[in-house]
């Protein structure tokens, strides 16, 4: 891959983190209080959205790898986007409850369906990899700060109708970077092609026998998601009510 395609990969690719990570996992707890308040929803259902966010973030994980060995990882990334511009377009037009548990549920499958397989791509384009995966995913952060400052003065401006302004402007913004990637966001002709399967005759479970630092690693992930998701998902919402 050529400086100029690595350059143009990190610049799309720090867009579509800021964007399918930040308003695909985060920007939830700033819209809570407000979509709580309007439907007429309880704490709890409010967590089960919440949590469906989760769960289709994590059933992806396990599927995006594989999608992306059938049809390119560039594909699964664009195909993720669209996912989660319908998802938050849903979010704020529909509600009823199930209608919106699908949709939180796609909300999270379309972000971890554009992270993993960004994450190949830098992997396989990348010697240094470690400053590209720290520019592209400090576009979370960025993403996080810009749903700071952009979410609480639609929700105070558009009143009732603020939460819903608020999902469907997330869903415009996506959709433009979204378009953006159609243009920058290509796949190489002689780019390497990443094998996601495991080895014939062995399980999911088998890669961690005798692996203690997968082992360990899964139980820090376990562990840091267990501690930041309900602080993640509850402490804007906190804050804003105090």
């Amino acid at each position: 891959m050529s400086r100029q395609n690595r350059i143009r990969l990190i610049l799309i690719g720090f867009f579509i983190q800021l964007t399918t990570m930040a308003f695909g996992r985060f920007a939830y707890t700033l819209i809570l209080p407000d979509m709580m308040r309007s439907l007429g929803f309880s704490v709890t259902q409010m967590g089960i959205l919440g949590m469906g966010i989760v769960v289709g973030y994590l059933i992806n994980s396990f599927f995006s790898g594989t999608l992306s060995s059938r049809f390119s990882e560039h594909r699964v990334v664009k195909i993720s986007m669209i996912a989660l511009s319908i998802a938050l377009f849903c979010l704020g037009y529909f509600s009823h409850f199930v209608i919106l548990l699908a949709a939180a549920i796609l909300l999270g499958s379309g972000a971890s369906g554009s992270y993993i397989p960004l994450v190949a791509l830098l992997n396989i384009s990348f010697r240094e990899r470690g400053k590209a995966f720290g520019i592209v995913t400090g576009g979370a952060g960025v993403g996080i700060m810009l749903c700071g400052y952009l979410i609480p003065p639609i929700l105070s401006h558009f009143g009732e109708y603020g939460y819903r302004t608020a999902w469907y402007t997330l869903a415009v913004i996506n959709a433009i970077v979204f378009l953006s990637s159609l243009f920058f966001l290509k796949k190489e002709p002689a780019q390497e092609k990443v094998e996601y399967h495991l080895e014939s005759g062995r399980s999911f479970f088998s890669l961690y026998r005798g692996n203690k630092s997968l082992i360990l690693i899964s139980i820090i992930y376990f562990l840091l998601g267990f501690s930041y998701i309900i602080y993640a998902t509850y402490f804007g919402a906190y804050a804003i009510e105090e």
